[in-house]
């Protein structure tokens, strides 16, 4: 109806001033072809739902159901209530070390000016010290960070995020290791599963059985790296070229079947002197919007691992992801499904 609005408006100009419609012409073409993309875009963003509307409606459903028992309201209110208290960051970055050799030099001088220029201390303590980070780590452990822990953060420097997609995989590379370690361990203090296969068939196998049966860990599909054609999309269509926006190249996930049990793992991973949480997205809140994730709903965690391993190996600055996931949502996930989801995220320019 705009473009035969548009058509008729024209054929009068024509008529009243041959003159005047030259003279508009180029920016008359230009709104005719803005109106037109933005046509298509509307008709590729319908169809980018329609294909995922199956799978949302089935998260919806579960998520539905949830909430229909009777503990669920303050199974999620406590879950929100330990997340609060976190007081994250609001956009996490991976960090470069403080050069070594001579420039170490600078650092040195830099910290003792700040003693002697108390109006200088505020301005610099970031650069001296990642105090941001220093502070969110003593209030996540109830006290001083340990000193070497505070020699760790001497050395990420907070001026200079890094640029470099290479340096970003071998760290996670480096880091990933650990990481399975950890969730391992926070998985057994919390009764948290791992994805698994058996003979084909799709299922869950939790870290307390495989203590006790040590074969079934055979069976468990761990968290891979993120692909480096996954990481080149978001870094162009997210963060705008941004290396050091990207946060999950390496990441890991752990199942549960009750929201206490993840209130439980987020409560162990305070507890755990090597890492600091940096940000949390909790999906199980029940004010969250699930039409911006197609209805899937999780707990998603960014921190950073600092400790003597990934100290020695130059890459307790990395900054990983874990993911905190109810069984049935796990559960509704299918390769037919993500690759609709692929076709979803991709439509969408994410």
């Amino acid at each position: 109806h705009i473009l035969v609005f548009m058509v008729h408006l024209l054929e009068r100009q024509v008529t009243a001033n041959r003159y005047l419609f030259l003279a508009i012409l180029p920016e008359v073409i230009v709104i005719l072809m803005s109106f037109m993309v933005l046509f298509l875009r509307q008709g590729v963003l319908t169809q980018s739902i329609k294909l995922i509307e199956a799978d949302q409606q089935g998260y919806d459903n579960i998520w539905a159901a949830f909430l229909t028992v009777p503990s669920a309201g303050h199974q999620l209110e406590e879950l929100r209530r330990i997340i609060k208290s976190i007081r994250p960051l609001h956009a996490p970055r991976q960090y470069n070390r403080v050069p070594r050799g001579e420039n170490n030099i600078i650092v040195k001088i830099a910290s003792e000016f700040v003693e002697r220029n108390h109006g200088a201390r505020k301005k610099l303590k970031r650069f001296i010290s990642g105090s941001d980070e220093k502070q969110i780590h003593e209030k996540q452990h109830g006290g001083s960070v340990a000193e070497e822990k505070n020699e760790a953060y001497k050395q990420i420097d907070f001026d200079s995020p890094v640029s470099s997609l290479d340096q970003l995989f071998v760290q996670a590379a480096g880091v990933e290791p650990i990481l399975r370690r950890k969730v391992q361990e926070w998985a057994l203090a919390s009764h948290g599963f791992f994805p698994a296969v058996n003979r084909g068939v799709k299922t869950f196998v939790s870290w307390e059985d495989v203590e006790a049966t040590p074969a079934l860990k055979n069976q468990i599909k761990w968290t891979s790296l993120k692909r480096p054609t996954r990481a080149v999309e978001k870094l162009l269509r997210s963060y705008g070229g941004d290396t050091s926006k990207l946060v999950d190249i390496c990441r890991s996930s752990i199942v549960y079947e009750e929201v206490r049990d993840v209130t439980a793992c987020m409560e162990t991973i305070l507890q755990d002197p090597d890492v600091t949480i940096l940000r949390v997205k909790n999906r199980l809140d029940m004010h969250y919007d699930s039409k911006m994730s197609a209805g899937y709903r999780d707990v998603a965690m960014n921190m950073r691992i600092i400790s003597d391993e990934t100290i020695k190996m130059g890459c307790e600055t990395h900054v990983c992801e874990v993911q905190l996931i109810l069984r049935p949502f796990a559960e509704n996930k299918s390769e037919k499904g993500h690759k609709l989801y692929v076709q979803f995220r991709n439509a969408r320019a994410e």
